[in-house]
């Protein structure tokens, strides 16, 4: 397994903390609790950890598009539209909107469960191209 194969433990970690509701043909759906690590200095979660969702669950959603790899990620951006607080629960619902030779796009919605409230929208670029 090559170094750009494998997930980073942190990834990983992560990862375990999330419950799959959804893995299908290009459509992931996961939910976690959002812990206090998660939480930046105003006791809401933290933009990086919303950042770090929404690429994981964008990897996880190209996995069941077909590919074999889950590329990396060439452009990822992030909009924090609402909040959440240790405790609630949250939805990240990661599709697969388009691929090609070299590239996958996901859009990704991230909102609280009870509600469905939006938190964060993401969108992934993904590449697989190997870097030289």
């Amino acid at each position: 397994m090559s170094l750009w194969s494998q997930p980073s433990l942190f990834i990983t970690e992560i990862f375990l903390q999330c419950t799959v509701n959804v893995a299908h043909e290009g459509h992931v759906e996961v939910e976690l609790e959002v812990a206090h690590e998660h939480l930046n200095p105003a006791d809401t979660m933290h933009g990086g950890f919303t950042a770090t969702l929404v690429n994981i669950t964008s990897a996880a959603a190209v996995l069941t598009s077909g590919r074999t790899s889950t590329g990396r990620s060439l452009d990822l951006s992030i909009s924090c539209i609402g909040a959440a607080r240790e405790g609630e629960l949250i939805v990240a619902d990661s599709t697969v909107q388009k691929t090609t030779r070299n590239l996958a796009f996901v859009n990704t919605t991230i909102y609280r469960k009870d509600n469905r409230a939006i938190i964060a929208t993401g969108q992934d670029v993904r590449t697989f191209l190997v870097p030289a």
